[in-house]
């Protein structure tokens, strides 16, 4: 009974849109003008949050107030029948589709609860779309687009949360929304992936956030870069941190290189001549939601062990040092697991091409300490297992071109009406 009301709410909803025409959310407390010119005479205010009717929007684009920026003039309708033109600053077009700006290429789900009184809200994509000014200069190719999440409940009240921006300057591009009651509070808080590039950024920076209603806005109660580093400037071959969330809190995962120094993990570090040499850690932390206080904390703090791996072929020498002329010292199996101790990598001019070679410093079960190749060892029980398999099997002389996608994030025993995830890549037409 619950579904089929909630499906009817959102049904009647969408035949009132469709009577109305096209809608927009306020994005905050504004004046409405007679004409399209801020010159022109106040006709009165519209209050953020209010839902109006767009019955006419300027062919020409025209300035901001910060002259930036700009945007078409909207004639719009409020509840009270109340008409005059915004700035389409001002304004975000709202759709049941999600904008190809969004990052978003699809939407499932089932009633959206996020709060008290938003119990049954109907989800919409918000769109803000301009110009930039590029050097005093507009055109069709500075195109500004801003994207919301926007809830609507039964009393036409509303709720909504920025989660994109797109411009000539840079993206701040959503690449997965989750809705999951994370706090255990009976509502769903709103965890967000973004991906944030630009002219001026060497690298794409990933970043978790999670949202929860508190004081009637949406708040950010966590927050994570999820970039990891080979070394300073240099990408891992891990790329991101692993996050996994449940009902018992967050915990994140990601490989740590970090200079070597006299031993580690109790394996005693010889200095060997490479270009590269990097201990290897697997760092795992935890947090959980302080109920008393409203934010997450550290339940475990960031503890280290040593990666897990075997052999990828079934039988292969350890070696005295890293490199294949060295000595053997231990004819090892498939099914042997080692500890990962260091990374060491050499990068060599071999007919005036570089190329790289890397060796692991392995430690096995019964104690013996040598190396093998990088590509004839396989990480095993991780979640950056795959990737960096991936990575090692031919590695990469340049780091940051290192692309290679895996899923960086995972939701677990959470009820099957308690979470829902929209999942895309941006696309462009």
């Amino acid at each position: 009974m619950l579904n089929r009301a909630f499906f009817l709410f959102i049904f009647l909803h969408w035949l009132l849109a469709q009577a109305s025409g096209q809608q927009a959310l306020v994005l905050s407390n504004i004046t409405i003008y007679q004409d399209s010119s801020f010159s022109s005479e106040s006709k009165g205010n519209l209050k953020k949050g209010a839902i109006v009717n767009i019955l006419d929007q300027s062919i020409a684009f025209h300035e901001d107030k910060t002259q930036t920026q700009q945007f078409p003039w909207f004639l719009v309708q409020d509840k009270t029948n109340q008409k005059g033109w915004v700035m389409g600053d001002e304004l975000a077009v709202l759709s049941l589709s999600p904008s190809r700006f969004s990052g978003i290429s699809q939407m499932t789900g089932a009633p959206y609860s996020i709060c008290d009184g938003f119990e049954k809200s109907v989800f919409y994509w918000g769109n803000t779309s301009g110009k930039d000014d590029q050097s005093s200069h507009f055109s069709a190719k500075n195109e500004y687009h801003e994207n919301y999440l926007v809830f609507i409940n039964p009393e036409n009240q509303t709720k909504f949360l920025s989660v994109g921006t797109k411009s000539e300057r840079g993206n701040n591009t959503c690449i997965g929304i989750y809705f999951t009651d994370l706090t255990q509070n009976g509502h769903q808080e709103i965890v967000l992936i973004r991906s944030l590039s630009g002219k001026e950024m060497d690298e794409e920076v990933r970043k978790l956030e999670i949202y929860q209603i508190l004081d009637g806005d949406f708040k950010l109660i966590f927050e994570q870069r999820l970039n990891i580093y080979f070394e300073p400037g240099i990408t891992s071959p891990g790329r991101f941190k692993f996050v996994d969330i449940s009902p018992d809190g967050i915990r994140l995962e990601y490989p740590k290189y970090e200079k070597c120094t006299k031993s580690h993990f109790g394996v005693p570090i010889t200095k060997e001549p490479v270009t590269y040499e990097k201990c290897l850690s697997w760092i795992s932390e935890s947090y959980t939601w302080d109920r008393i206080n409203n934010r997450f904390s550290h339940f475990y703090q960031p503890s280290a062990l040593p990666f897990r791996a075997r052999p990828l072929q079934e039988a292969v020498f350890l070696r005295e040092r890293p490199s294949l002329s060295s000595p053997s010292i231990k004819l090892v199996q498939r099914n042997d697991r080692f500890k990962v101790i260091a990374h060491l990598e050499t990068i060599l001019t071999i007919k005036k091409k570089k190329v790289v070679r890397i060796f692991f410093l392995l430690k096995s079960a019964d104690g013996t300490i040598g190396y093998l190749p990088s590509n004839q060892v396989e990480f095993v029980q991780a979640a950056h297992a795959t990737i960096l398999n991936q990575f090692y099997a031919s590695p990469l002389l340049i780091k940051r071109d290192w692309k290679q996608e895996t899923q960086f994030i995972r939701l677990r025993d959470f009820a099957k009406n308690a979470h829902w995830e929209v999942t895309g890549k941006l696309t462009e037409h």
